[in-house]
């Protein structure tokens, strides 16, 4: 099985970014082709960013930090890129509300054509981290990237730990002010 946008089928790369609940054959499978019914036509190179309501709360991915806490910082063994960069992670309290969401992001490529589904993840946009190949392309270029994972982090998570931890952020991370 697959998606279709418009009758045509949806090409899925073999590094697609998404969560596997988000798979035409998982949980929200149906909500992510619901969504794609729902994308009007675009343009070359104004790729569609969409969210989208859960009908119950699932396990986030992201969250926005707050001003006392720093993040810890690892590769995300997720990331598919030849050589990735360091990401921002948090440890959260289980009873930590930003542990969950009832939100999704989706997010198109390609052509109308030859759509190209490049991530679905629970929460809201995230913009590619800095190190990527794709920040400088992302909707206001490098700079939103830096400002967004300048506040924003990873929750550190069994499946999504990476083998090593430092507290050595990338050049790019400005630290927040403590109060």
């Amino acid at each position: 099985m697959s998606y279709f946008y418009r009758g045509t089928e949806v090409i899925i790369p073999r590094g697609a970014e998404i969560t596997t609940a988000f798979y035409y054959d998982g949980a929200f499978g149906s909500l992510v082709q619901q969504t794609l019914d729902e994308i009007e036509p675009w343009e070359k190179d104004e790729d569609p960013i969409e969210t989208f309501d859960l009908p119950r709360l699932i396990g986030a991915r992201v969250v926005e930090l707050a001003t006392s806490e720093e993040p810890i910082w690892g590769v995300n063994p997720h990331h598919k890129a030849r050589q990735p960069g360091l990401s921002p992670f948090i440890t959260l309290d289980p009873a930590d509300y930003r542990n969950r969401t009832d939100i999704a992001t989706l997010e198109l490529a390609g052509t109308v054509e030859s759509p190209v589904l490049t991530r679905v993840y629970p929460g809201d946009y995230m913009p590619p981290l800095p190190w990527m190949r794709s920040a400088p392309r992302a909707d206001g270029g490098l700079e939103v990237c830096e400002d967004y994972w300048n506040h924003h982090a990873f929750i550190l998570r069994p499946q999504s730990a990476p083998e090593q931890l430092t507290s050595a952020a990338p050049d790019w991370y400005v630290a927040q002010p403590s109060l």
